[in-house]
């Protein structure tokens, strides 16, 4: 009994730590020197150089960045949106 009414916050509380470790900029790129376990939010920032930015790899890797944390959302946005609300509304 308890499990199912506590599915939408259960999967509301995954999503959002889900996207927090998606988006993790700082740790990924102090901890991870080598170029071949680097994470796809720190190697966006290796598009900009020191005079010059290559604008089209930069736009093209963060709409690869997006896409997951997207298609995951719009998946899962009813029991975001439950579990958001379930706190809300008493009785």
């Amino acid at each position: 009994m308890i499990l199912p009414l506590s599915v939408p916050s259960l999967i509301s509380t995954g999503l959002y730590a889900f996207i927090n470790a998606w988006n993790e900029f700082m740790f990924g790129y102090i901890f991870i020197s080598t170029d071949k376990y680097r994470t796809l939010t720190p190697a966006i920032m290796l598009f900009k150089g020191a005079n010059t930015i290559d604008w089209g790899g930069l736009m093209a890797g963060s709409v690869i960045a997006v896409i997951p944390v997207t298609i995951i959302f719009l998946f899962l946005q009813k029991y975001f949106l439950a579990g958001l609300m379930s706190g809300s509304v008493k009785g």
